[in-house]
């Protein structure tokens, strides 16, 4: 990693990783709760919506150290991925996850508006 590329904008950077460290914790968490209580239809909706998101969101985090591009491809992809399951997921009671969702791509979305 370029020593320090992330200067300019490490406030955001920083805010970008704790959010999907939180959205990945509260879609992991949801994944496992409507495993033990939600129906098949229910299951379905919440899989496929935030396995994508949580998975990238991880990834984000663990590319740190990866050249910047990639960590900017990373925090994209992390953006439109919890934007589409924000969305999937309206209509079931589960807010808490929906606002991890958006904080998370909010949070991508200052870290590459700084970055450009």
């Amino acid at each position: 990693m370029e020593d320090g590329w992330f200067t300019g904008f490490a406030d955001e950077l920083a805010e970008c990783l704790v959010d999907a460290g939180r959205c990945a914790d509260i879609c992991e968490r949801l994944l496992q709760d409507v495993q033990r209580d939600g129906d098949a239809a229910t299951q379905k909706q919440v899989v496929d919506a935030v396995v994508a998101p949580t998975a990238v969101a991880r990834v984000l985090i663990d590319m740190i150290e990866q050249p910047p591009e990639f960590v900017l491809a990373a925090a994209r992809l992390c953006r439109d991925t919890s934007r589409d399951a924000a969305e999937a997921l309206r209509g079931l009671d589960v807010a808490q996850a929906i606002l991890a969702l958006e904080t998370c791509a909010q949070s991508c979305d200052r870290l590459l508006d700084a970055a450009r």
